[in-house]
């Protein structure tokens, strides 16, 4: 196991899962309507520098969150994500994969199940993503895609959006 720490986050290779952790200062009720509504995911969503233009969630089992990605340079990327299992305010399982416009994925793309857990400890919330990947093959490549930087920026995004709120 190979683990890199980056203040309260942690990131952790398994054998073919990748693992982020976050401990955000917000009770677990909050960060919850932070990941589950596209109202909110539009503003911390994506890596640095990046916008979210669109921004669609069909929030249960079986539905969709399908979004694009904004990078600097102009260039627009589409995912599709399908929600396979909510439980209310302790996990979301879904897949996710790259798509176009029209919610058509890529298949020469790999397409993971991601798993967000969420644990309230005294009036905070520890957050964990964990991406499986089919193989150490398929998990090489997600990592040399720069999947985790991205993920990374996000939830520091989302973590100094939280320290903006009043309130919690």
């Amino acid at each position: 196991m190979n683990a890199k720490s980056t203040g309260l986050q942690s990131i952790t290779y398994e054998e073919h899962d990748i693992v982020l952790q976050q401990l955000f200062a917000a009770p677990r009720e909050h960060v919850w309507n932070l990941f589950t509504k596209s109202e909110n995911l539009i503003h911390w969503w994506g890596p640095d520098g990046c916008s979210i233009p669109n921004c669609m969630v069909d929030f249960r089992p079986g539905g969709i969150w399908h979004y694009s990605v904004r990078f600097p340079d102009g260039r627009i990327l589409w995912f599709l994500n399908t929600y396979r299992e909510i439980i209310n305010q302790e996990q979301i399982v879904f897949t996710r994969a790259f798509s176009n416009e029209t919610c058509q994925t890529f298949h020469d793309f790999p397409e993971h199940e991601v798993r967000l857990t969420f644990e309230e400890l005294n009036k905070q919330t520890s957050a964990t993503l964990r991406i499986a990947c089919a193989s150490a093959d398929d998990m090489r490549a997600t990592v040399e895609m720069g999947i985790m930087p991205r993920f990374v920026e996000s939830w520091n995004k989302l973590a100094t959006l939280i320290e903006g709120r009043q309130g919690f």
